[in-house]
Parts: C-alpha cells; structure tokens; sequence
C-alpha cells in the first residue's frame, strides 16, 4: 500500500514536471511567434512606405511615352541658367531639360545642341498661389545654332503633390508667340500642339 502511494506521488510528479515544460515550451513559442510577426510587420511597413515613395515620385515626375526611345538628348545644359535662374531646387533644373530635350525631339532635332542660353530680360519669377506656395518662374531660351527659340514655364512648389496639386504640365517648353521670335519663324511643335493634334 505504502509502494503504491510512493509510485502515485512520483506518477503525480512526473505529469507535474511534465505540464510546466509544455507550458514552458508553449510560452518560448509564443515570444518567438511575436517577434517573427513583428519582424514581417516592419518589413511590410517599410515595403509599404517604400512604394508609398515610389508613388510619389512617379507623380512628381513628367513622363512622356515618347521620352523612351534610344536617341542621344539633344540638350544637357542651359549655359546661364544658373546665374539667372533663382529658388528652383536642382531637380526641377532636370525637369526642364528633360520637358526641353522632348520637345526638341518632336521638332526632329537629333543633333547635340550646345548653344542654349536664355535670353536677357525674359526672366521673371512669382508667387502666384500663397497658400500652396506656388512659384512660376518663366524665360525664353534661344538656341543660335539652330536659329529657334522655346518659351519656358515652370511651377514649383516646396508642399507635397497632395497639398500643392501640382502634377502634371508642370513644366512646359512651347513654341514661341510671334512677339517673342527673334529668328524666322518656324513649323514648330511643342506638348500641347502634339497632344491636340495626335501623332504624325
């Protein structure tokens, strides 16, 4: 009888000892669980916030079809800009060459073009919306070599596309009004004549 009390007692023991390892190994399992979803939780959160940027940037930059052909960019520089151009951050400077270089392009111009320069006293520069911090900066560039000439119009805003709503024809290269052709005028095509009056 005393046998047998002993053996229930190591019996109870053992289930015991039993019961708080599997409560121990359930508990080891559940802070691992966590910190591998807490893990992917982050990742997620960084995958999202990535695309999120990417987003933005494809909203904040000009993309025309017609940009990604295989030719050489006709212009990588306007020789003065910097000297006249002011409170435009570096990244709209490559949004005009970019807009400049498709419109060149609709105008069949292939060549390296070296000579552009924007003209003195076509500059000007306003804030034409206070509260979302608009600017519109314009000039006219004239290009000797090619005996042409192409008016600029920019707007910048330091605000979020969300806030200033600036996302498309922000930049705009167009043909030259009469009253602004220093050269002979010529059969010119910009964005906006290409668009109304689809591909050739």
């Amino acid at each position: 009888m005393k046998n047998k009390r002993i053996s229930l007692k190591i019996i109870y023991i053992i289930v015991c000892i039993l019961a708080l390892v599997a409560i121990l190994i359930m508990f080891i399992s559940s802070i691992l669980g966590n910190s591998s979803n807490n893990g992917n939780t982050n990742s997620t959160q960084s995958t999202n916030s990535s695309t999120d940027n990417n987003t933005d940037e494809q909203q904040n930059t000009v993309e025309y079809s017609q940009m990604q052909d295989n030719l050489a960019e006709p212009i990588n520089n306007i020789t003065n800009y910097d000297e006249v151009v002011e409170n435009l951050p570096n990244t709209e400077f490559h949004k005009i060459i970019d807009v400049f270089n498709y419109t060149l392009k609709l105008n069949a111009i292939q060549n390296q073009v070296s000579d552009a320069v924007i003209r003195n006293g076509s500059y000007h520069q306003s804030l034409i919306d206070t509260n979302k911090l608009i600017y519109e900066t314009t000039f006219i560039v004239d290009i000797p070599s090619l005996q042409q000439s192409y008016f600029v119009r920019d707007l910048y805003s330091p605000l979020p596309v969300e806030q200033s709503g600036l996302r498309d024809y922000v930049v705009q290269v167009s043909c030259p009004d009469n009253d602004q052709l220093i050269y002979a005028p010529f059969d010119c095509t910009d964005r906006v004549s290409y668009e109304i009056n689809g591909a050739s």
